[in-house]
């Protein structure tokens, strides 16, 4: 709601680990300050910390087995609003390659998000998803 005049770094952190053959394992932190919003209500400037990493194992030549887990921790600092939000997601699923251009994923993901805030809920989120993904062939100059 209004500008601020306090020093703030945006930092974001990766790695990846190429474990045994065919397994991959990347770590990443993250921390900065952002602006938002939720329905069309603003809630100013938040500081957050995330955290968190994504484990991928090859099972085949065409068939990967993928799981990601990320922590997010956001504390609003605006005049009127002392909230923090705590957010946990678990992402795991399989990767199918059907050839060259074509993957087809499926996976299920759980979010659970806490709140130090009167004005919204506490949740837990299951779902399951499926994507097709077509890519164009590479254009060779």
């Amino acid at each position: 709601q209004e500008d601020t005049e306090d020093l703030f770094i945006n930092l974001d952190i990766f790695k990846k680990f190429h474990l045994k053959r065919k397994k991959t394992l990347s770590v990443n932190a993250e921390s900065g300050y952002e602006e938002t919003s939720e329905d069309a209500a603003s809630l100013g400037f938040n500081i957050f910390y995330k955290g968190g990493f994504y484990y991928t194992d090859r099972i085949t030549k065409k068939l990967s087995f993928n799981f990601r887990a990320s922590y997010k921790y956001q504390r609003f600092e605006e005049e009127l609003i002392d909230r923090k939000d705590n957010t946990l997601d678990f992402i795991t699923g399989l990767s199918w390659k059907l050839n060259r251009q074509t993957t087809a994923d499926i996976s299920l993901t759980r979010a659970i998000f806490k709140t130090n805030s009167p004005l919204r809920d506490d949740y837990d989120e299951n779902k399951i998803s499926f994507f097709f993904n077509i890519s164009p062939k590479a254009v060779r100059f």
